[in-house]
């Protein structure tokens, strides 16, 4: 009886969708996930991928600065996919608080709570094959590259994240991912690492580009 009873509680919850929200640095997530947020409140609860960036307590400051956090391998991705396998078996999970500041994870973390919509939003929520099959809906958020490093220049002008972006090596970084069309180095060409590859793995997209011909607001 106990194992049925077991088995019983811990069958996903067939109710509870998953969405998963990409795009790059600035190319307005937040501002969309905030929407949905505001639209259906409580019914809605997010999780930011940037918050499971690698704990690096035993890496000097300056090292931390040097890393390269478009990279997949600087996120614990693995740990993201065993929280979303808790939320959609109606279990809440404490999830982990990264601090800019410091580069590094805090030891704060935050609870989230099973609902009937989860949002998972970062750069790189579409590259995880695991995180893509666990979503019902995936958009990918984008935006012109040039309006993206306004975005994140303005978004933290004085932290020490911004000053390490536009250091002499950090802005040789971005400009040459620019060139590209991403925000992340040419130096990782893994296979899902591009912004077009995974544009052609969402369901929709969001655009606030603004020489596509017209083609503006969110197509699904």
């Amino acid at each position: 009886m106990i194992d049925e009873v077991t088995a019983v509680e811990s069958r996903p919850d067939p109710k509870c969708i998953i969405i998963g929200v990409a795009g790059g640095t600035g190319s307005g997530k937040s501002t969309f996930t905030n929407r949905i947020k505001k639209e259906f409140g409580d019914r809605v609860t997010v999780i930011y991928h940037d918050n499971y960036y690698r704990r690096q307590d035993g890496v000097p400051f300056e090292e931390r600065t040097r890393v390269n956090y478009d990279h997949p391998d600087s996120l614990e991705t693995d740990l993201l996919v065993r929280h979303l396998r808790e939320l959609k078996h109606g279990r809440p999970v404490q999830c982990p608080v990264y601090d800019y500041t410091v580069h590094n994870r805090s030891d704060k973390t935050t609870a989230a709570l099973p609902n009937k919509v989860i949002l998972v939003e970062g750069i790189l929520v579409l590259q995880d094959e695991r995180l893509r099959d666990m979503m019902d809906i995936k958009i990918y958020v984008e935006a012109d590259a040039d309006e993206r490093i306004l975005r994140r220049a303005l978004r933290r002008p004085s932290s020490p994240c911004i000053i390490c972006t536009w250091n002499r090596h950090g802005l040789r970084r971005i400009l040459s991912s620019t060139a590209a069309g991403m925000m992340w180095p040419l130096t990782w060409s893994g296979p899902r690492s591009c912004s077009c590859c995974q544009r052609r793995m969402a369901d929709g997209y969001c655009s606030d580009r603004r020489h596509t011909g017209g083609h503006q607001g969110i197509s699904l």
